[in-house]
């Protein structure tokens, strides 16, 4: 059984806006429901719990149709679910980012 690799630590520069941007594991498959909330292969509310405690709304990295994404998913030896980053709303209060970006990464379903 391999080591996982150790997740990065959130970056902060003083002086800018800021947005959390948030990748789930490959497996959990995370998508926004029809509500905008996160679905996730553990079926955990443990995301859900940690985005209403910091108010963080999610929308997808990448603003592609499924027709693309699907041809890019293909085309690639990678493995990664393109669908599984998303970004969270901008925002300047320092704390409270760093804040949900800790608690985001400490989740098994995220991977960064």
């Amino acid at each position: 059984m391999s080591t996982p690799e150790p997740k990065p630590a959130p970056v902060w520069h003083d002086g800018y806006t800021h947005r959390i941007v948030i990748k789930f594991q490959d497996d959990q498959h995370a998508r926004l429901d029809e509500d905008g909330k996160v679905d996730t292969a553990s079926g955990d509310d443990a995301v859900a719990g940690v985005l209403d405690d910091h108010g963080l709304q999610l929308h997808p990295a990448l603003r592609l149709d499924d027709a693309k994404l699907d041809s890019l998913e293909q085309s690639s030896a990678d493995t990664t679910d393109l669908r599984g980053t998303y970004l969270a709303d901008r925002s300047d209060d320092r704390e409270g980012q760093l804040a949900a970006a800790f608690d985001l990464l400490a989740l098994d379903e995220v991977e960064w």
